[in-house]
C-alpha cells in the first residue's frame, strides 16, 4: 500500500505543477477571469460536467468555511491519485490567482500514508486523512476578496460560453458522450506517455 500512495503522490505532483486554467478551455477562462473565489466555487458546481464526468462536486458549509467536496460516483472506479490531482490542481490554480490562496484545509478519504508531509508540502495547508469525504475547505471571509486577474465583464462572456457548452453536452446522446470521453482519455494518456 505504501507504493500505491507514493505512486499517487508522484502522479499528482506533476499535474499540480503543470495544470493551468487554460487546460480546462472555457472553464479555465472562467477560473482565470473570476472576480472572486466565490465565483470559482459557483462555476465549479454549475459546470462540473465540463471538467469531469467521473466525479460529482458539491458545496459543503460550516460557519467559518465553504467546502468543495469531490464525490466518487458509484459506477466509476477512480484511483486515489485522481482525487489528489484534482485537489492539487484546484489549490494550485487558486494560489496563482490569490496570494493567500483562500484554502483553509484539505480533507481526504484515502487512508493515511506512512508519511503525510509530502501532501502538506504540495497543498501548503493542513491535510487530514481517513475522512468521510474529499473536501477542500475555503476561508469564508475570503470568498468575496477580489482576485488578481478578476474581470467581471470577461467572466460574464465566458459564463455564457460555458452555458452553451453545457447545453451542447446535454443535447449529445449518451453513447456519443462516452465515445468522446474515450477519445479524450486516449489523447490524455497518449500525451502523458509522450512526456
Amino acid at each position: 500500500t505504501t507504493e500505491i500512495y507514493t505512486l499517487s503522490l508522484h502522479d499528482a505532483l506533476p499535474i499540480c505543477k503543470t495544470s493551468l486554467p487554460m487546460h480546462l478551455r472555457v472553464m479555465g477562462l472562467l477560473i482565470q477571469t473570476a472576480p472572486t473565489l466565490g465565483h470559482i466555487l459557483d462555476v465549479a458546481v454549475r459546470y462540473q460536467r465540463l471538467i469531469s464526468t467521473g466525479v460529482m462536486v458539491r458545496l459543503q458549509q460550516r460557519p467559518d468555511a465553504v467546502g468543495l467536496e469531490i464525490c466518487y460516483l458509484p459506477d466509476v472506479a477512480l484511483h486515489p491519485a485522481s482525487i489528489d490531482a484534482f485537489v492539487a490542481a484546484h489549490v494550485s490554480n487558486l494560489r496563482r490567482l490569490s496570494p493567500e490562496g483562500g484554502v483553509q484545509q484539505v480533507m481526504l478519504q484515502r487512508s493515511a500514508p506512512v508519511q503525510a508531509e509530502p501532501w502538506r508540502q504540495i497543498l501548503d495547508c493542513p491535510v487530514t486523512f481517513d475522512q468521510p469525504g474529499n473536501i477542500v475547505w475555503h476561508h469564508r471571509d475570503q470568498l468575496e476578496t477580489p482576485l488578481l486577474l478578476g474581470d467581471a465583464g470577461l467572466w460574464r462572456q465566458h459564463d455564457a460560453l460555458a452555458r452553451q457548452e453545457l447545453e451542447a453536452l446535454d443535447a449529445t446522446p449518451p453513447l456519443i458522450q462516452t465515445l468522446q470521453g474515450d477519445r479524450k482519455s486516449t489523447r490524455l494518456n497518449s500525451s502523458h506517455h509522450a512526456h
